[in-house]
């Protein structure tokens, strides 16, 4: 099985190089610049070690996904996307109705996932958690979802900053905190019994041009009741009838990110 999809768990053909960012992302800046000119990818790796480097954007491959699941779901997952995350790639207010709040979710969720293969030796995301997003078609009930906005230096000595990606394991000892009142010693042993068993909570924020989101996710038992605050807006699983999504209301320039 050391060659199965990742999300399907078909072992039974070769696997296919997946762009982390999807070719109509490329087309898109091809269409409105020309040619993409070399641009910087930074990354915060939870080895601890944050990488930056410059390359033409949103070419980085991973080969960890069947042609299957490449040519179906996840291809129609960025036709679902594109006509409203196109807009807000380069800041311009687009309203996302309940529907389009869902598909991009997803978006998020899987593309989280597919970034996790920059950095194969520190996985965050657990394994089950691709399966789960397969057989669902949504993103899971313990994913919180918020997207934001940036503002970005257009050129520099090292070019577009085109894309950030910060991954984080999240420290149970906040968790803890929030659910058992204060109460110190109930919260180190929650947590002990949460090292055994081998649970984990990530958080995963990326940035591609103008557009921010930030994917939370866990395996605890339980369910979490997350409040999300910061310059940001919640499309799953708080999913309203409709969001006024611009770079007015919602930006990571007025402050950071939560949970």
């Amino acid at each position: 099985m050391a060659n199965a999809c990742v999300f399907c768990g078909d072992d039974s053909t070769r696997l296919t190089d997946e762009h982390v960012f999807a070719d109509w992302i490329t087309d898109f800046y091809a269409e409105r610049v020309g040619k993409l000119p070399y641009g910087t990818v930074e990354m915060g790796m939870s080895s601890g070690e944050p990488r930056q480097f410059r390359t033409v954007p949103f070419q980085q491959v991973v080969k960890i996904v069947c042609a299957k699941c490449n040519k179906g779901w996840m291809a129609s997952l960025e036709g679902q996307v594109k006509p409203y995350l196109s807009k807000m790639l380069v800041g311009k207010n687009v309203r996302l109705r309940s529907n389009t709040q869902r598909d991009l979710a997803r978006w998020c969720l899987k593309t989280v996932m597919v970034m996790e293969h920059f950095d194969p030796k520190y996985p965050l995301i657990p394994k089950a958690h691709y399966r789960d997003l397969y057989q669902a078609g949504a993103a899971l009930s313990n994913n919180f979802i918020v997207i934001s906005s940036r503002k970005i230096p257009r050129h520099d000595e090292k070019g577009l900053h085109m894309v950030q990606i910060f991954r984080d394991r999240v420290i149970f000892a906040k968790i803890a905190e929030s659910l058992v009142g204060g109460d110190r010693q109930l919260a180190q042993d929650w947590m002990n019994q949460l090292a055994r068993d081998r649970h984990v909570a990530y958080k995963v924020t990326f940035a591609v041009d103008n557009f921010v989101a930030q994917v939370f996710g866990h395996d605890l038992p339980g369910t979490l009741a997350i409040a999300g605050n910061g310059p940001a807006i919640s499309i799953w699983p708080d999913v309203r009838n409709r969001i006024d999504w611009s770079m007015d209301k919602y930006s990571v320039d007025q402050g950071p990110l939560a949970p």
